[in-house]
């Protein structure tokens, strides 16, 4: 079954078999379901995980938005693993040697890591960055190229070059419905931080409210605000963009494909 879903050259197999020689000691294909948590491995969080298992971190490297690679000792065995994953299963290849012999065999794991290929069946496109909150349990989408932090009350990501800021928040809710909330009664909350608000679309059902608005900003300049509330599960998400209506629907239009990501674990 794994082996459908991977391919590697023929002298990855080669090697595969050489694993029983005495230099090169274990080596692993795993393939489990996909966690969410993965996405919010950074060096920094990996190299304390690692040393709390008593390992010694040695090399982090992010390749990609949902691939990395590292390398570290415990007890004088160098291990190497090249992790990735899609919406679906997480894929890590570990390979392991006699610290001792690392630098003569190196050349073969870059070969063998250069030369695996695995067929995702999910991709995560490498245009948007998953992460994933705890409270709430959700994950949730943002452009790669956006800079972005978080803090105890939301997440933001802002493009640093229209500067657009898109925002997530969620907060737990009695709620039973959102239909009962007008545009008139959204419109009036709304615009009392943002000011000089003018309506343009607004949508509600019992589980999601999506509404468009623009407003002027202290510096004169009309924002384009997008929102969207959902409820879910006794929690409230909310997703919002303030955009400048100068820069174009780009900002926008990523935004709306990011929030296809969304989900609740």
């Amino acid at each position: 079954m794994v082996q459908s879903r991977y391919m590697y050259a023929q002298n990855v197999e080669q090697f595969f078999v050489s694993m029983m020689k005495p230099k090169i000691g274990v080596n692993m294909l795993q393939l489990r379901e996909y966690r969410p948590e993965i996405n919010m491995a950074t060096e920094t969080s990996i190299a304390n995980e690692l040393t709390a298992a008593g390992n010694q971190p040695l090399y982090f490297k992010q390749l990609s938005t949902s691939s990395f690679a590292i390398s570290y000792q415990s007890e004088g065995v160098m291990t190497f693993e090249y992790v990735a994953w899609d919406l679906k299963n997480e894929c890590r290849l570990i390979l392991a040697t006699q610290a001792e012999n690392a630098d003569s065999i190196l050349p073969l794991i870059k070969q063998i890591y250069g030369s695996f290929k695995w067929i995702k069946a999910s991709p995560i496109p490498d245009a948007i960055r998953l992460s994933y909150n705890d409270f709430g349990a959700f994950e949730f989408a943002f452009p790669a190229s956006w800079e972005y932090g978080t803090s105890s009350e939301a997440f933001s990501a802002m493009n640093p070059d229209t500067n657009s800021v898109y925002s997530v928040t969620v907060s737990q809710s009695d709620k039973s419905s959102l239909a009962d909330i007008t545009e008139l009664q959204y419109a009036q909350q709304t615009s009392q931080s943002r000011s000089n608000l003018f309506m343009k679309r607004y949508a509600a059902s019992a589980h999601q409210i999506t509404a468009e608005s623009v407003y002027s900003s202290t510096q004169v300049q009309q924002i384009l605000f997008y929102h969207v509330l959902i409820l879910k599960n006794g929690f409230q998400y909310e997703f919002l963009l303030d955009t400048p209506v100068a820069a174009g629907e780009d900002d926008y239009l990523a935004i709306q494909k990011c929030l296809k990501y969304f989900r609740v674990f």
